[in-house]
C-alpha cells in the first residue's frame, strides 16, 4: 500500500520565504492565488503551522503554481537553494564549516526525514569528494520536488565550503517517481 508523504509546515514557510526573496511579494501573492482552494487558502491565511504535517500534494501544488507563474521550469531548484540560504543562520553556517562534508552527507538522511514522512533515505557511498544517496517511499513526489532537493543539496554543499558542487539525478526523480538516486560531487 502506497502511503502519501506528509510535509512539515516549516518547509512551506521556507519555500514561501524563498519565493519572497527571489521574486518579491507580488509574485508570491500570484503563486498563492494560482493554487487550488484548500492548499492556497491554508497558505494565504496562515493556517499552515511550522510544527504541523500536511499532504505532499499541497507542496506539489505550491511548486506547480511557482513554475506556472514564473514560466521557469528550473525555479524549483532555485527555490531549494534559496530555502537553504534562508534556513542556515550564522551559528549553523559556522557548524557547517567545522564538520566534514562527508559527515554532513551522512546526516542528510536525518535532515530530509525531518521534513518529509514516511520516507527512506540511504547514503551508500561517501568519500573521495563524492556521495551516492538513494531516496525511496517518497510517494506523491514529482519532478519539481526532486529538483528542489537537488537545489537544497547544492546549497548545503556550498554552505559547507565546497567548491563546484555538482548534484545530478542518476535514476528516478521524475513525475510520479517515489524513488530517486542522486550523485553528489564536490571539490
Amino acid at each position: 500500500m502506497n502511503v502519501s508523504v506528509e510535509v512539515r509546515g516549516t518547509a512551506f514557510s521556507s519555500v514561501t520565504g524563498a519565493l519572497l526573496d527571489l521574486k518579491g511579494r507580488e509574485f508570491l501573492t500570484s503563486v498563492l492565488e494560482k493554487m487550488p482552494t484548500e492548499s492556497g487558502q491554508a497558505l494565504r491565511y496562515g493556517e499552515v503551522i511550522a510544527s504541523g504535517w500536511y499532504p505532499v500534494g499541497w507542496y506539489r501544488e505550491l511548486f506547480g503554481a511557482s513554475v506556472e507563474v514564473s514560466g521557469n521550469i528550473h525555479i524549483a531548484r532555485e527555490i531549494g537553494r534559496a530555502s537553504i540560504r534562508r534556513e542556515i543562520n550564522g551559528v549553523h553556517r559556522m557548524l557547517f564549516r567545522i564538520l566534514s562534508v562527508e559527515t554532513l552527507q551522512k546526516q542528510g538522511a536525518r535532515f530530509f526525514q525531518s521534513y518529509f514522512r514516511p520516507t527512506e533515505v540511504r547514503v551508500t557511498r561517501v568519500g573521495d569528494r563524492q556521495a551516492l544517496t538513494h531516496y525511496s517511499n517518497c510517494h506523491g513526489f514529482d519532478r519539481n520536488l526532486w529538483l528542489e532537493q537537488v537545489g537544497c543539496i547544492e546549497e548545503l554543499l556550498t554552505q559547507a565550503g565546497t567548491e563546484l558542487p555538482r548534484v545530478r539525478i542518476l535514476a528516478g526523480g521524475g513525475d510520479g517517481d517515489e524513488r530517486c538516486e542522486v550523485e553528489t560531487r564536490w571539490r
